[in-house]
């Protein structure tokens, strides 16, 4: 009876040990399932998939300013200093994880002093470590120092530290492709915001020209009417497109402000150190765009 009792104990102790040691397994390796996808997507014609633009792309306008405003966004826009510290935060925490599966050592030392009142000098060694003494007119000064060294290893088992260390990886490379995409959008919103405010000054210098005209004409205008040869309404309606084209200045002229300041946020630049001149914007050498990627989108809308 009491064999038999030990036998059942001993089949159910080993059935719980199978459930605990199937509980602690972290499982297989991820693997991509195998999907039975199309060739092509049937809904539109094929089309080459967008690139990665490349390094420096900015450079093919052939625009020192925009250059120059690059060069400040990439070394001192808070974004991509941000990024850059998680990356640096997640290369970090890859060592962190992957220091676990390395040998940990721990080294201490001591020492001591003391000042004892002997009749007669003594020397004395100890296990743990060794000590003198020095006596000198019935005063002695003991020296005591030791030192210890400990060495532990975890044993990865069950994968866990090493699955960390996976996870950790995969991380720092998703940090790396993040600052490239904010790298990215900040230097294209540098380059989108140059080429606007470049054509609000363009604006705001054509208005200008329009308002001298326009005032040009309102004193002849005004002379004609002086000899005779103009009515009161033309003056009116001359006078009426002054004021038009005198509040248009004022307008883009605010624009091409905002435009400035947001170059300085992007740059780290105080706007009033941007300089923005007159018909530069018909100097820059605009790259071919590629044919096949914009108007389809476009189209999808």
């Amino acid at each position: 009876m009491f064999g038999r009792r030990r036998l059942i104990w001993s089949r159910v102790l080993a059935a719980g040990s199978l459930v605990v040691l199937a509980g602690c397994d972290l499982g297989p390796d991820y693997r991509r399932p195998d999907l039975e996808l199309p060739a092509a997507f049937r809904a539109s014609p094929e089309t080459q998939a967008a690139a990665w633009p490349a390094d420096g792309w900015w450079q093919r306008f052939k625009s020192p300013e925009l250059n120059a405003l690059v060069a400040d966004a990439r070394a001192q826009n808070f974004d991509i200093a941000a990024a850059i510290a998680r990356v640096q935060q997640a290369d970090a925490q890859v060592r962190i994880a992957g220091a676990g599966l390395l040998p940990s050592l721990n080294a201490t030392a001591s020492g001591s002093w003391q000042r004892v009142s002997f009749g007669t000098s003594s020397r004395s060694r100890s296990v743990s470590g060794f000590s003198t003494v020095n006596s000198g007119a019935g005063v002695a000064d003991l020296h005591s120092y030791s030192a210890n060294l400990n060495a532990a290893y975890l044993v990865d088992f069950w994968g866990k530290v090493r699955a960390g260390t996976e996870a950790a990886a995969a991380n720092a490379v998703f940090s790396r492709f993040d600052q490239q995409t904010v790298a990215l959008t900040v230097i294209a919103n540098v380059a989108t915001t140059w080429f606007s405010a470049l054509a609000f000054a363009d604006r705001l210098a054509v208005a200008q020209r329009n308002l001298a005209d326009a005032e040009n004409i309102l004193a002849v205008i005004r002379g004609r009417f002086a000899a005779g040869t103009a009515s009161a309404l033309d003056i009116a309606q001359q006078e009426a497109l002054v004021a038009g084209e005198r509040a248009t200045v004022p307008n883009l002229r605010n624009q091409m402000e905002q435009q400035l300041i947001g170059l300085g946020i992007l740059t780290g630049r105080p706007p009033e150190a941007i300089r923005v001149r007159p018909g530069t914007l018909t100097a820059i050498a605009f790259p071919k765009v590629a044919p096949g990627l914009p108007s389809q989108l476009l189209e999808r809308r």
